[in-house]
C-alpha cells in the first residue's frame, strides 16, 4: 500500500535526523504492508529498530507475519493457497541524481543548482512461518 503525505515526512524526518521513533516507522510500513493485495491478517512481531551505519545513513529494522490468500477471497474463505509467512525488512532512504548526463551535471553544478530526489530503499525477507529466523537474523 501507499504512504500518506504524513507518513512519509514522519518516514523521511526520522531517517535524515533521527526525530521521531524506529518503532513508529516500523508500525507505519508494517501497516502499509497490511493492505497489499491477497493480505487477510498482519502482525507486527516485536519492536522495531533504528540503527546508524558507520557513513551516518540510517536504517530502520522491523518484521512481521502475514496471513495471504492467493488466488480469490470472498465471504470470509479463500479459494486459492492459503500461506503465512514471516518477513524480515530494512528501509532507509538516499537521494539520487536526476541528471541525464555528466555534462548535465557540470552545468548544473557551476549554476549551483542541484537535481535530486530522496528515495525510499525497502529490503524484505520472507519465508514460511517455522522457517530457521535465528541463522538469519542480524
Amino acid at each position: 500500500g501507499s504512504l500518506s503525505a504524513h507518513d512519509q515526512l514522519a518516514l523521511a524526518t526520522y531517517v535524515y535526523s533521527g526525530e521521531g521513533s524506529a518503532d513508529v516507522v516500523g508500525k507505519t510500513m508494517t501497516a502499509s504492508a497490511a493492505r497489499s493485495p491477497g493480505v487477510l491478517k498482519l502482525t507486527q512481531q516485536g519492536a522495531a529498530s533504528g540503527y546508524t551505519a558507520d557513513d551516518g545513513r540510517r536504517y530502520v529494522r522491523y518484521q512481521y507475519t502475514s496471513q495471504r490468500c492467493a488466488g480469490e477471497y470472498d465471504e470470509g474463505e479463500c479459494f486459492g493457497t492459503l500461506s503465512t509467512r514471516r518477513t524480515l525488512a530494512t528501509l532507509t532512504m538516499s537521494s539520487v541524481s536526476q541528471y541525464r548526463t555528466n555534462t548535465e551535471r557540470e552545468r548544473m553544478k557551476e549554476m549551483g543548482q542541484a537535481r535530486n530526489v530522496d528515495v525510499l530503499w525497502l529490503l524484505t525477507l520472507s519465508a514460511p512461518v517455522g522457517a530457521a529466523w535465528d541463522s538469519i537474523e542480524p
